[in-house]
């Protein structure tokens, strides 16, 4: 069971109410796991790399059975995002990166890109994407673990890679996790984590290391 909490109270500790979780494995129910809300205020649970559920209201539980966001088969589900703006949800899973499209219902992933996604040709494939993110400029930021962390960036207007297999091992000798990005009001994107924090420098398409406050010379290409 997961507790929920109205943030609007004053005291929340007594508005905290227990919800039901329906799932196929409950040992999932032990695991990492990330509750995620769209633009419509819709929310949806998921266990990494194991079950994706979805909210219901009246039945005040989370399960498979309210999801209206289809999985490619044999999907297990490492992140959800919906782009601003659109009715566009871009899934990370197992076996790549994968979007559906909830006003023409069409879901595309790689080896099945009925909407001729310009992105899901060139990062696809990619195993595993999580922290999705996409910033003001309409470009879909993810990482992925290989040997390492690795840091990918697509420009979904112009449909062409900002940044392809990007790794900081130049800058970061220590053993580093991406925490993902996020973006200043001014535009500026920094990407945090375990043993890194550095700020993204727009001409050179590199990123440059942070430490107490003061910016490194040292970047990553």
């Amino acid at each position: 069971e997961i507790r929920f909490c109205d943030w609007s109270s004053d005291v929340c500790s007594s508005d905290l109410t227990e919800v039901k979780i329906r799932v196929k494995n409950e040992k999932v129910l032990g695991l990492e796991r990330e509750l995620i809300e769209d633009d419509e205020g819709n929310l949806f649970l998921i266990f990494h790399r194991h079950e994706f559920v979805t909210w219901n209201e009246k039945q005040k539980e989370f399960s498979a059975n309210y999801n209206f966001i289809p999985l490619p088969p044999g999907w297990e589900t490492t992140d959800c995002l919906q782009q601003p703006g659109t009715k566009k949800y871009w899934i990370g899973g197992n076996k790549g990166l994968a979007v559906f499209d909830r006003q023409t219902n069409q879901l595309s992933y790689k080896g099945h890109n009925v909407a001729k996604e310009a992105v899901i040709e060139k990062f696809g494939d990619v195993a595993g994407p999580t922290r999705l993110f996409i910033d003001k400029q309409e470009r879909i930021w993810f990482d992925a673990w290989t040997d390492s962390p690795i840091l990918f960036c697509y420009d979904l207007k112009k449909k062409e890679a900002v940044l392809d297999y990007y790794s900081f091992l130049p800058i970061v000798n220590d053993y580093h996790e991406l925490r993902g990005v996020l973006q200043q009001k001014d535009g500026t994107n920094w990407v945090k984590g375990l043993n890194i924090f550095a700020r993204f420098i727009e001409k050179e398409k590199k990123f440059q290391q942070v430490y107490n406050g003061r910016s490194e010379e040292h970047t990553s290409e």
